[in-house]
């Protein structure tokens, strides 16, 4: 019934002559129903939809219809990996390489969860003199957060402690151009520092590897990387946090997406991915239309999160790695590996508001303490989450 009548609705009304919002409510309406026929199989009426999205969608529209194009695309994506998966790698086109740090630099989000992570780490390391930092997810951006660290902790009023930074990540070049970087902003602000590599995807690390010595004063952060982790046996992530929590970290720092990808049913990922990424692809829009985000770093910044979202509704099993759970199912999860939570204090809170008010369309950026996270919103949709956790 519902596609006959946007059928019908279609031939009188031409895509051209919908309103945004109108043509909007008929793209969710049309995404909701497709993704149920591909949830039971119903391939027929999933490529009716389909079809009727593509003539309503765009790669270069507004915000909905970029987001609509995603959505589609992801959930033919899985239809054609379940039933002809030759068919689809004859045509899906190379992987164009991603380009995350754009994401990092022209939206607030990251930004933000390192103001808030450098913030935990000074109040605990305020009188240590032997600090390890262990970053559980070196990435491309993580310059833009250690680099500042190391300025921060040169001006302390009893000078620097020495620091041993150990980054973990798969991929080699990341660690190889971090390293290098740190160890020569480290020398030029007489910070004594070493810089301590692990080339290790997170599934397979080796804690032993991460080389934690008595009278160290030991920080870990992960920042959107733990879910990872939830592609594998349950016990694997059970087991990290027990044996990290064994360890005795100060602090540590969780940031993740605030988000509810994670249910076994692909149309409930749909429903919620719907949810939480036409919140950030309106954010998108409103950085771009301020003009400090140009037209192809936004088509960087959503190829990025487009790949995201593919991993989402597309992918089942190991394969499916994006598998993101809001703050309460963390806050279990931590507790019983002997956490607990700590408290983000006043000034993380307002330097934190300071970074995402600074930004242009700042206005509809938001941050918010919510069970005892910092949290940073788009209008008040969270969008992602950061917490601190201190051993019991």
């Amino acid at each position: 019934m519902l596609l006959h009548h946007h059928h019908h609705h279609l031939s009188t009304n031409p895509m051209t002559s919908l309103k945004p919002e109108e043509r909007g409510l008929h793209l969710i309406q049309l995404l909701l129903a497709g993704a149920a026929h591909v949830s039971s199989g119903n391939l027929s009426r999933a490529d009716s939809c389909l079809h009727l999205i593509s003539t309503m969608s765009s790669p270069s529209g507004d915000s909905m219809q970029r987001l609509s194009s995603i959505l589609a695309s992801s959930l033919a994506t899985r239809l054609l990996r379940r039933r002809l998966p030759g068919l689809l790698s004859a045509v899906l086109p190379p992987r164009k390489p991603l380009k995350p740090l754009t994401f990092a630099r022209t939206l607030p989000y990251i930004p933000f969860t390192h103001t808030a992570t450098s913030r935990a780490l000074l109040r605990a390391i305020a009188h240590e003199r032997n600090v390890h930092v262990v970053d559980l997810s070196a990435a491309v951006h993580s310059l833009d957060l250690w680099a500042p660290f190391l300025h921060t902790i040169s001006r302390l009023p009893h000078g620097p402690p020495h620091l041993k930074l150990t980054c973990v990540s798969g991929d080699h070049h990341v660690l190889e151009s971090l390293g290098t970087a740190l160890v020569k902003e480290a020398d030029s602000l007489d910070v004594p520092f070493r810089f301590h590599a692990v080339h290790s995807v997170l599934s397979e690390l080796d804690l032993d590897t991460l080389h934690v010595h008595a009278g160290e004063a030991l920080f870990v952060v992960s920042l959107f990387k733990l879910h990872e982790l939830l592609a594998g046996e349950v016990e694997r992530m059970n087991g990290l946090l027990l044996n990290l929590q064994g360890m005795g970290p100060s602090v540590v720092v969780l940031a993740e997406q605030e988000a509810e990808h994670n249910s076994e049913r692909v149309a409930e990922r749909f429903v919620e991915g719907l949810h939480h990424y036409s919140a950030l692809f309106d954010s998108v829009e409103a950085v771009a239309a301020m003009g400090t985000m140009g037209e192809e770093e936004r088509r960087e910044v959503e190829d990025m999160v487009g790949r995201e979202i593919e991993n989402v509704v597309a992918c089942e099993g190991v394969e499916r790695v994006e598998r993101h759970e809001k703050t309460v199912k963390w806050i279990v999860r931590m507790e019983r590996a002997g956490f607990r939570q700590g408290r983000f204090w006043g000034d993380a809170v307002e330097e934190g508001r300071r970074v995402v008010e600074s930004w242009a369309g700042g206005g509809g950026f938001a941050v918010v303490v919510e069970c005892g996270c910092l949290m940073i919103c788009w209008h008040d949709k969270p969008l992602y989450s950061i917490s601190a956790w201190h051993c019991l």
